[in-house]
């Protein structure tokens, strides 16, 4: 009993720290800015703005779910990111870690490979996929059409690795019934898929909004067959179509950033 309650006063209720949360945003900003730096692209950091290829975007996040369990921090809720004299544009975030700053750290990274890389693409309707191809240099640089308007997928977070990867073009097929529902763009998708031991739980957002419509659009779609696994895919929803450039021997060769992990 004594150590039970030992326990019990070791872990804090689950109080979800309210308003803006300035040093996430501060970690959106200088994560957003090493996609860009990493493309090849200019950009600087100030506070929780970046100046990207002379853009000022602006971060913001939020809390909706937060716990601190002996120490160990799990946190999910949202990251804005406005772009002067342009749209807002809202994406998911999750992140753990042993002590708030480092929960941040690797949270903030994991979210600028798997929403940052369609986000950056999109807004600069990059052809070439910079932002994607500076964290894989050769896999996935595909854009889709979906309700005759481009989707750019992010970087796909895969544990373990997928074999055959992530299949978008099968994915958005089941998914673009549901995009004219969301009104003009730009928006952002967001896929969760998870297996533990057998059972599959999907969780989808759009716009940082729990989003049960579109899971309930992937049904049919085939997910790994194994014990269990993670997986997290973010699509901006944004723009004219686009064709894919020719093959680039300089893009290919392009030495990976913001690599997994962290």
């Amino acid at each position: 009993m004594t150590m039970w309650l030992a326990l019990l006063a070791c872990s804090t209720a689950p109080t979800v720290p309210e308003g803006p949360q300035e040093d996430v945003a501060k970690a959106a900003a200088k994560n957003l800015c090493k996609l860009y730096k990493g493309g090849g692209l200019t950009c600087s950091v100030d506070g929780t703005s970046v100046t990207a290829e002379g853009q000022r975007i602006t971060a913001s996040a939020t809390y909706d779910q937060y716990d601190d369990t002996l120490g160990v921090i799990t946190f999910k809720g949202t990251v804005a990111l406005a772009v002067d004299g342009g749209d807002t544009w809202t994406t998911r975030m999750s992140g753990y870690g042993s002590g708030k700053g480092a929960a941040i750290e690797r949270g903030l990274h994991e979210w600028a490979l798997v929403s940052g890389t369609a986000f950056v693409d999109a807004l600069r309707h990059d052809g070439d996929r910079k932002a994607l191809k500076a964290v894989e240099p050769t896999i996935g640089h595909e854009i889709y059409i979906a309700n005759a308007t481009a989707v750019w997928p992010g970087w796909t977070l895969q544990r373990p690795p997928l074999e055959g990867g992530m299949g978008h073009e099968d994915l958005l097929a089941r998914i673009a019934p549901v995009v004219p529902k969301l009104g003009p763009p730009p928006h952002m998708l967001r896929i969760e898929a998870a297996r533990n031991l057998g059972e599959l739980v999907l969780t989808c957002y759009v716009d940082g909004v729990p989003a049960p419509d579109v899971c309930a659009a992937t049904k049919g779609y085939h997910w790994p067959d194994v014990g269990s696994f993670e997986a997290r895919q973010s699509y901006a929803v944004f723009g004219d179509p686009i064709a894919p450039p020719p093959p680039s021997a300089e893009g290919d060769d392009a030495a990976p950033v913001l690599p997994e992990g962290g």
